[in-house]
């Protein structure tokens, strides 16, 4: 979600709540249901317990397919934001890129949103310089 709210910060549109809420609704079974289980399953195969050679093959074709399964997010958000409308400014818009983000680190409340919106700060202004 956060290269989604970025993206379209970058052209310019400040995401209000409902809308995050709406980009949050829009992947939030898919990543539930599919993207964690995959990605847990292969953190747990990484057991030093288990023989390498027993789960190589099977943790090869698990990334995979969790990277599809990631992919598969990836679209579902850009179709969502492909229905926004925006005015091509020819530049990146950094204050946008900044709120966006800044709501989604706030709708999170995470004790350590102050630091990571500063760290995105500073992200997107060297992404627009």
């Amino acid at each position: 979600m956060s290269a989604c709210s970025a993206c379209v910060g970058t052209k310019g549109i400040a995401l209000s709540r409902a809308q995050l809420n709406e980009i949050n609704t829009a992947v939030q079974n898919w990543n539930t249901m599919v993207v964690k289980p995959l990605r847990d399953v292969r953190r747990v195969s990484k057991n030093k317990r288990l023989p390498e050679e027993t789960v190589r093959t099977f943790r090869s074709t698990l990334a995979a397919e969790e990277l599809k399964a990631e992919q598969i997010d990836q679209s579902m958000l850009h179709a969502w934001s492909s229905r926004l409308r925006f005015v091509d400014r020819g530049e990146p818009n950094r204050d946008s890129v900044h709120a966006n983000l800044a709501l989604l680190l706030s709708s999170r409340g995470s004790a350590e949103s102050q630091l990571s919106v500063q760290s995105l700060e500073t992200a997107a202004r060297l992404y627009a310089d």
